[in-house]
């Protein structure tokens, strides 16, 4: 069966990402940018897309990959394959068959 494409409005995610989405009473900004690029782990996005030759687009990767997998948030965004590339090969024959 093939799954229908989702569609995904980005704008949403940008936004959150730059903490420009309000709390739940309404009363401030959370700043979720700010929370991401703290933590000691690299956050990222996906979104469906049936162009890319994984399925997936990367929308958003937290500057920590620079420093955790020397890699550019952009390499991310730029290149569809570079998380598979970076998987340990005795993992990836595990982690595609899951995928």
């Amino acid at each position: 069966m093939i799954e229908p494409e989702l569609e995904h409005d980005t704008s949403v995610d940008d936004r959150r990402m730059a903490g420009d989405i309000r709390d739940a009473d309404g009363a401030g900004t959370v700043d979720y940018r700010a929370l991401v690029e703290q933590i000691p782990a690299i956050t990222y996005t996906e979104i469906h897309d049936r162009a890319s030759p994984t399925g997936q687009r990367t929308t958003y990767v937290s500057p920590q990959a620079a420093r955790i997998l020397g890699y550019a948030p952009s390499e991310f965004q730029n290149d569809p394959q570079l998380w598979r590339t970076l998987r340990h090969p005795a993992d990836r024959p595990r982690v595609l068959a899951a995928e």
